[in-house]
């Protein structure tokens, strides 16, 4: 194997991996209430852009069925038809981009 020498205690690689585990993640919860009126979910993006956050969890959010947003940052799972309970994610695109899959459960 060929590697060359940085100056420090370490390869390229390894501080390359240094870097990455040292990165910081935001991670949260909050109960919406609802996110059934027009226009709520945008508010909470942008409220929640404040709080530089990674991955919110959100209950209530009383969205029918399961799925994502055009933009894939809002994940969701709700009841079939009512619009009760449902829970959901919402993601900074650096947490989207590192999300590999999903399976939505049913509430």
């Amino acid at each position: 194997m060929n590697c060359r020498r940085m100056s420090g205690n370490g390869t390229r690689e390894n501080q390359r991996l240094n870097r990455l585990t040292r990165q910081q993640i935001t991670i949260g919860a909050w109960n919406v209430r609802t996110l059934y009126q027009v226009g709520k979910l945008e508010l909470l993006k942008h409220e929640l852009t404040a709080y530089h956050y990674d991955i919110v969890g959100l209950s209530e959010t009383r969205w029918t069925g399961s799925g994502e947003t055009e933009d894939r940052r809002f994940i969701f799972s709700g009841h079939e038809s009512m619009h009760t309970a449902g829970v959901g994610m919402l993601m900074s695109d650096r947490a989207r981009r590192a999300l590999l899959g999903y399976t939505p459960i049913s509430p």
